[in-house]
């Protein structure tokens, strides 16, 4: 769980380095884009910190790992070199290795895999979920008059290439808020301020996702509050009938605000795109740019690899694209099945891991993340410089560790419940 050997505490920098990454590229960038460039290649400085401080560490520690994740971890690594070898290092590199969060910051997130994490460490991993829900919650209310009675209203029946900015902001507070839904599957052993914020978050950033008509973002949001019940039934301390209770409270709340709120414009974006096919276009051309290529299906395109598909695109040389909206699709086109497969097999072994051979809720709970993020791979999910990036990874290492599975006891986590 903990090693006897003094190691510098770097995980705050990434931690930090990728929420201040996230706010430059999503709030910043919008507002000044100077601004928003320093502010995103200081979180970039914070990261690389981390990632040489863990190496620098790691090889004088001469401690090991799986064979399986040394090998995904160097396929990432020949992903990024495939890239840089068929392109070479133009400027246009160097603007996408800085502003793309799929691209190379992306495939150096799995480098978390060899850090040793520490006890204090998680404590800042629940404080960084803290602060994120806070950014959101601030990102929600500062924007609340566009966020759902202005902006929203201008999308229905707009088109993609005159709304895919505004609908960002439907994604934004869930940058923040998905990961810091540790919080909420934790909650055994959190402060109650902490599950306060961070239960006002989700729900602000549920109601953001459903009024931009974000389905995969919802959809993840109600993955979380499933696996939340799933994890609340299944206490031993928590009377059947008081379970019955929250369960029909919540059920009838839900019915309660979509009864009242069903005629709002704020609804009929949801509505108008919930039974809307906007993925399968893009993903029969992707299907057809592979077509008669086993070695692109196998081992994949590089870190800047392209297909062909034309939709909403303005000009020629928009016709290839870099980044397809489906999760194991963007594996394929980067690093094909063999990274697609690594991927799926670490995660579903973690989950196992941490759920049915640990002594303790925290791995429980990280198990469960690492599934709801595993259910959301149809959608999204992706080698990604984001704290949801970074804190599966962060959850493969634990889960992965017997140290923390066997030897954590769910009464040290009580220290907890003391977080400021």
């Amino acid at each position: 769980m903990q090693s006897k050997t003094r190691i510098p505490s770097s995980l705050k920098f990434l931690l930090w380095g990728v929420v201040l990454y996230t706010i430059a590229y999503n709030i910043l960038w919008p507002i000044n884009k100077l601004l928003g460039h320093g502010a995103g290649i200081i979180g970039i400085v914070f990261a690389f910190y981390f990632y040489a401080s863990t190496i620098k560490t790691y090889i004088g520690q001469g401690k090991s790992i799986k064979i399986h994740l040394y090998l995904f971890i160097f396929y990432a690594l020949v992903v990024i070199l495939r890239g840089l070898l068929d392109n070479g290092v133009t400027s246009r590199i160097i603007i996408d290795f800085i502003t793309q969060k799929r691209s190379i910051l992306g495939y150096l997130t799995p480098l978390v895999l060899l850090y040793s994490v520490r006890f204090k460490d998680i404590k800042n991993v629940y404080r960084i979920c803290y602060y994120a829900s806070w950014i959101a919650i601030f990102f929600v209310l500062i924007n609340f008059k566009e966020i759902f009675l202005t902006s929203h209203v201008n999308l229905l029946g707009a088109s993609w290439e005159d709304t895919s900015f505004q609908l960002n902001l439907g994604q934004i507070p869930g940058y923040f808020v998905l990961p810091s839904s540790l919080i909420l599957l934790s909650y055994k052993f959190m402060p109650k301020k902490y599950l306060s914020i961070n239960n006002l978050a989700f729900i602000l950033s549920l109601g953001t996702s459903i009024s931009y008509g974000r389905r995969s973002f919802v959809a993840f949001h109600l993955i979380i509050v499933v696996l939340w019940l799933l994890t609340y039934l299944s206490s031993n301390k928590t009377r059947s009938w008081k379970k019955s209770l929250i369960i029909l409270g919540i059920i009838i709340l839900i019915f309660s605000i979509s009864f009242f709120m069903s005629n709002l414009s704020l609804f009929e974006i949801f509505s108008e795109r919930l039974g809307a096919d906007t993925r399968s276009g893009v993903e029969e051309y992707f299907s057809a740019s592979f077509k008669g290529k086993p070695n692109d299906w196998i081992f994949g395109r590089g870190i800047f690899g392209k297909y062909y598909c034309p939709i909403a695109s303005i000009s020629e040389d928009q016709n290839y694209r870099t980044v397809i909206e489906t999760g194991y699709m963007q594996f394929i086109l980067n690093g094909g099945l063999i990274i697609l497969a690594l991927y799926v097999f670490i995660l579903l072994r973690a989950v196992y891991l941490g759920f049915f051979r640990s002594n303790n809720a925290l791995c429980k709970a990280l198990a469960l993340f690492l599934l709801a993020s595993l259910l959301f791979l149809r959608s999204g999910n992706s080698l990604e410089f984001t704290l949801k990036g970074v804190m599966i990874w962060l959850a493969v290492t634990i889960c992965y560790s017997k140290a923390w599975r066997l030897k954590l006891l769910n009464k040290h986590l009580l220290n907890l419940k003391t977080l400021k």
